[in-house]
């Protein structure tokens, strides 16, 4: 009979797709964010397990440039997702400079390495402007300046007595 090998034939791309599907993981990363320096910003990420078989999954955030970014909670590790459940993860990027350069994400199914989704996030930086500074330290600044002006301006006065 026939039949056999096309039965086998099935079975083999059934199994195939199975054990692919097992690695599937959808994901809502941000391609983009803006950043002001010195000011923490939030990066959400969230996770659903698309696979047919509960799943934890492990992110990795990292950046080119650890001088002039400061990545919170670079590694965060999922709680077990079942089929189609779907978690959001936070981490916090705070730039210490300007900087332009981007953050890599990296989505891990279990502790496989060898299946992985890595995303690149695009970082664009702001400087502090008054808004951020603040008008009540801007004023004190004044005051201060003033303060040790006038001082050394005395100083001087009295040197020349």
């Amino acid at each position: 009979m026939k039949i056999y090998p096309i039965v086998l034939t099935v079975s083999l791309v059934l199994l195939v797709q199975a054990v692919n599907a097992t690695h599937q993981v959808e994901y809502n990363v941000p391609t983009r964010i803006t950043t002001t320096v010195g000011e923490l910003t939030t990066l959400q990420m969230d996770i659903k397990n698309a696979g047919p078989t509960a799943e934890y999954y492990k992110i990795t955030v990292t950046t080119t440039s650890p001088n002039k970014m400061e990545i919170t909670n670079p590694v965060i590790t999922t709680q077990t997702l079942k089929p189609g459940q779907a978690v959001s993860v936070f981490s916090n990027v705070r730039t210490l400079a300007e900087s332009s350069d981007p953050i890599t994400v990296q989505i891990y199914r279990d502790n496989d390495l060898s299946h992985s989704q890595s995303i690149g996030i695009s970082v664009s930086t702001k400087k502090l402007s008054l808004p951020e500074f603040g008008l009540i330290g801007f004023l004190q600044i004044i005051a201060l300046a003033t303060i040790v002006y006038f001082l050394s301006g005395n100083r001087i006065m009295s040197s020349r007595r």
